[in-house]
């Protein structure tokens, strides 16, 4: 059956190797058969593993120009 209700978590990075995975695991444990989780990562052009973390988690990774930084990519 499709569930109940669908909602998106958005997540701004950059250069969050250090701290990425625990981000992604708790967004992981709020999935269940009731609640669709759609997780969306908007990167502003991490160089340190982030992107390489982010692939093992069923996220949408949107990578955003690397002259945005960390607020550009929230703000388009």
């Amino acid at each position: 059956h499709a569930a109940s209700m669908k909602i998106s978590i958005v997540t701004p990075t950059l250069n969050a190797a250090n701290f990425i995975q625990t981000c992604l695991e708790s967004v992981s444990t709020q999935r269940s058969d009731r609640l669709d989780v759609e997780h969306l990562i908007l990167d502003g052009g991490s160089e340190d593993g982030t992107i390489k973390i982010c692939d093992r988690y069923p996220v949408r990774y949107i990578e955003r120009s690397k002259e945005l930084d960390l607020v550009g990519a929230m703000c388009l």
